[in-house]
C-alpha cells in the first residue's frame, strides 16, 4: 500500500494496491472518507461501499463479534460469535428506511415499533391507525392470535385483551374505568368500577353482590373512616358478629349477630350497661316493637330495697295530680290542627314536687336532665351543575346537586369542648316507667291505709 499527499487541498490518502485505487481519505477539515475520496463534510466519518458490505465490522479475539451493517438504506445491528463479514453475523434489531424500530424481525406489518421472538411472542407500537387518532401498542400471544393489551386514544390510555376488547381504561381526568368506556356506572347501569381522579369509587354490577371487603386472621377492622386525617369509624369483624363503631377515642360500636343487636366498644368487643340509644339532643321520634323494653330487674343486683318514706309519698301525691293533656310544638309548627293531643306529666312540675318536700328530683332515675352546648353554622345554598362529558365520553366536568341554603347545628358534650359563644342548652325528661312505678307506690300505700281505716270502722 502506498501514500500520497496532494498539497494543493490538502487532502492525505491511503491508497489500495488495487489499481491504485483510494481506500482512505482525511481531508484538511479532518473529515475521514473509508472507501470513498469524498467525505461528508458534515460527517467526520463516512465509510462507503455496496449494498451488502457497508458496514462495521467490531471483532474480538474471544470471538464475540458485533457489527452495524447498512442494508439498502436500512441499519441493521448484528450480532454472534466470530466472523470476518458482516453476514455472518446474527441480526438482532434494525431502523429500516421509513424509520420503523424492528427488534427480532425484518417485517414491521406497519407498526413504528415491534419487538418479536422465534416462539410467536410479538408487541408493537402503531402511532395512528388508520387515521383515527388511536395509538395502538399491539401484542400477540404464541398461539397466533392477536390482542391488544393498550392503546393511546387521545389523552385516554386504554387495556384490552382478547382480541380488541377494551377491559380497562385511565381517561383525560385521570379517572380509572374498568369494564366501562363512560364515568358513572351506577347512573347508566353498567357492570363496572370506576376509580375517580376526584377522589371516589363508583361500582355497579348487574345482579349479585357488587363489593366484596374480608379479613383473613384475626377479628378486627376491615374498613377505617377518616374525615382529612382524623379517624371517625370503623367496620369490622369481632365479638360475635359484624360490628360498626365510631371514632375509637368514643370506644363505642354496635354488632350484628344471631342474637340481635348488641353494644360494643369500638373494636367490637361486647359491652354491658355503658351505652345509650340516642342522646339528649338528638333524640328517636318513635319505637316501633312487639314487645315492650325488657327492664333488669333481678334482685341480685340491687340493694337500699324500700318503701316509699313518708315525704315522698308526699312527692308522689303532688305528681298523682300533675298528670296533663299537650301537644308538641314541633309538630304544631308542621302539622298546625293536625298535630295529636298527648296525656303526660311535665318534668319541670316533677322537679317543683320534689323541691316543695325538700328532695332533690335529680337524686331520682324518674327524673332526667341533659346539657350540652350548640353553636350555629350558616352554610350557604349550592348550586347545581351539570355533568359535562367530551367527544369519548369521558367526564370533564362532574355533576353538582343543587342544595338550599340551610343552618347546621354542632353539639358539644361539655363546656370545655365547646367553642367560644357556644349556647348552652338543658332538656329535662322522665323516666315514665319509674315515675309510674312511684306514684303507684303512694297509691298501693295510700289504698292499704284507707283499707285499714275501713276495716277499723266496720268493726
Amino acid at each position: 500500500m502506498s501514500r500520497a499527499r496532494d498539497t494543493a487541498d490538502q487532502i492525505n490518502r491511503i491508497n489500495s494496491s488495487a489499481a491504485d485505487a483510494t481506500a482512505i481519505t482525511v481531508t484538511s477539515s479532518e473529515n475521514v472518507g473509508i472507501g470513498t475520496s469524498s467525505p461528508a463534510t458534515d460527517g467526520k466519518l463516512t465509510i462507503h461501499g455496496t449494498d451488502t458490505d457497508s458496514g462495521i465490522l467490531l471483532s474480538r479475539s474471544s470471538g464475540n463479534d458485533v457489527a452495524i451493517h447498512n442494508i439498502g438504506g436500512t441499519l441493521a445491528f448484528r450480532t454472534g460469535g466470530e466472523s470476518t463479514t458482516l453476514g455472518g453475523l446474527t441480526e438482532r434489531m434494525r431502523i429500516d428506511s421509513s424509520g420503523n424500530v424492528l427488534i427480532g424481525t425484518t417485517s414491521d406489518n406497519g407498526f413504528k415499533f415491534k419487538v418479536s421472538d422465534s416462539g410467536g411472542f410479538e408487541f408493537a407500537f402503531a402511532p395512528n391507525d388508520g387515521g383515527s387518532g388511536v395509538n395502538n401498542f399491539v401484542n400477540y400471544n404464541r398461539s397466533g392470535n392477536a390482542y391488544v393489551p393498550f392503546m393511546l386514544s387521545g389523552l385516554d390510555l386504554r387495556f384490552g385483551s382478547n382480541g380488541n376488547t377494551e377491559r380497562m381504561r385511565i381517561d383525560s381526568s385521570g379517572s380509572v374505568l374498568v369494564g366501562s368506556t363512560l364515568n358513572d356506572p351506577i347512573a347508566r347501569a353498567t357492570s363496572a368500577i370506576e376509580i375517580a381522579q376526584a377522589g371516589y369509587i363508583n361500582i355497579n354490577r348487574d345482579s349479585n353482590i357488587s363489593s366484596y371487603f374480608g379479613r383473613s386472621g384475626s377479628d378486627g377492622t376491615i374498613i377505617t373512616f377518616y374525615k382529612g386525617t382524623s379517624n371517625v369509624g370503623s367496620i369490622g369483624r369481632g365479638g360475635s358478629g359484624f360490628f360498626i363503631s365510631g371514632v375509637a377515642s368514643s370506644d363505642f360500636g354496635v354488632v350484628f349477630d344471631g342474637s340481635g343487636l348488641i353494644s360494643s366498644n369500638s373494636n367490637g368487643v361486647l359491652r354491658d350497661n355503658q351505652y345509650n340509644i340516642g342522646h339528649g339532643s338528638y333524640r328517636w321520634t318513635n319505637i316501633y316493637a312487639t314487645n315492650g323494653s325488657i327492664n333488669t330487674s333481678d334482685q341480685t343486683e340491687k340493694q337500699d330495697i324500700a318503701s316509699l318514706t313518708a315525704t315522698e309519698m308526699l312527692v308522689a301525691k303532688r305528681i298523682s295530680a300533675m298528670f296533663k293533656n299537650y301537644r308538641w310544638k314541633d309538630k304544631v309548627a308542621t302539622e298546625g290542627d293536625g298535630a295529636r293531643n298527648h296525656t303526660g306529666i311535665i318534668a319541670q312540675d316533677v322537679q317543683a314536687a320534689f323541691t316543695a318536700e325538700s328532695l332533690d328530683a335529680s337524686k331520682y332515675g324518674l327524673f332526667c336532665s341533659d346539657t350540652w352546648w350548640e353553636t350555629q353554622t350558616d352554610v350557604p345554598a349550592v348550586e347545581a351543575v351539570a355533568e359535562v362529558t367530551d367527544e369519548d365520553g369521558n367526564v370533564t366536568t362532574e355533576a353538582v346537586e343543587a342544595v338550599d341554603a340551610y343552618t347546621r347545628t354542632n353539639t358539644y358534650d361539655t363546656e370545655a369542648e365547646a367553642p367560644e359563644g357556644a349556647t348552652e342548652k338543658t332538656r329535662l325528661g322522665i323516666r315514665y316507667s319509674e315515675l309510674l312505678s312511684f306514684v303507684a307506690a303512694y297509691n298501693e300505700q295510700r289504698f292499704a291505709s284507707i283499707e285499714a281505716r275501713l276495716t277499723a270502722l266496720e268493726a
